[in-house]
């Protein structure tokens, strides 16, 4: 009897082990996969530069309309109807071209290469590959955004894969030191909510951009609404000159 419990024993441990080898087999073979989406990305031939100059003229036009806001408030009383508080410039930026900025200028950091983002209904997924010695693998995070207050823009962590293994959040953030700095510059990363989530300081140093008022996120496009700012040296300048030519006459 006493042999027949070391046998079964024995088998029932072997099956044990040959499960958990071929547990770690499949998570092994998942990590080394790319994702679906992140693959497709990279097979996609080079965008065509008209992607960047569609850029670039986004920006010129964001630009302008900026200026434009500034010398209505900076004009006389006469100009005094203008509300830059009613003045919203949309700003609509295609997955196709942010990829192409990404694929044609060199963005990475150390051993992160080649990043790609994928763009669906509130939901934006940005994947990267990452090297260890001469593995190479694809990391991969869901993000849902939404705006607070116009400054701080939020990005809710809502899954993360290692190739296409899925990575629970809790060892997301274990795999973070307890004492670890998780504000740098602009960006803090915040852990106590059930969710994790990472803050961007979306105005920076310059208080005097123009704040964002929403942030939409659909398939294949990100649209951003932005509300002129309101010039405090404007109104002050405008009143100077009513002023002065109060006393003048």
């Amino acid at each position: 009897m006493i042999r027949n419990i070391i046998i079964r024993t024995f088998l029932a441990g072997a099956a044990l082990v040959g499960l958990a080898v071929v547990a770690v087999a499949v998570a092994g073979y998942m990590a080394l996969q790319q994702p679906e989406f992140y693959s497709e990305l990279r097979k996609q031939a080079e965008a065509p530069k008209t992607a960047e100059e569609e850029l670039k003229q986004i920006a010129l036009d964001f630009k302008r309309w900026n200026e434009t806001s500034a010398a209505l408030q900076r004009a006389e009383s006469s100009n005094s109807t203008y509300d830059p508080l009613a003045d919203i410039h949309s700003v609509s930026v295609t997955e196709t071209q942010m990829n192409a900025v990404l694929a044609s200028q060199r963005f990475g950091a150390g051993d992160v290469q080649h990043p790609r983002v994928k763009l669906l209904n509130d939901n934006i997924r940005i994947a990267a590959e990452y090297c260890v010695d001469t593995t190479t693998f694809v990391v991969s995070v869901a993000l849902k955004p939404a705006v607070m207050s116009g400054e701080k823009l939020h990005l809710d962590i809502m899954s993360a894969h290692l190739g296409n293994l899925p990575i629970p959040l809790k060892t997301l953030t274990s795999w973070v030191p307890k004492d670890a700095d998780l504000s740098s510059g602009q960006i803090q990363f915040d852990l106590t909510g059930s969710t994790p989530r990472l803050i961007v300081e979306i105005a920076g140093r310059n208080r005097k951009s123009p704040t964002v008022r929403s942030l939409q996120c659909a398939e294949g496009a990100l649209t951003i609404d932005f509300q002129a700012i309101k010039l405090a040296e404007a109104t002050t300048e405008m009143r100077l000159t009513q002023d002065n030519g109060v006393q003048g006459g």
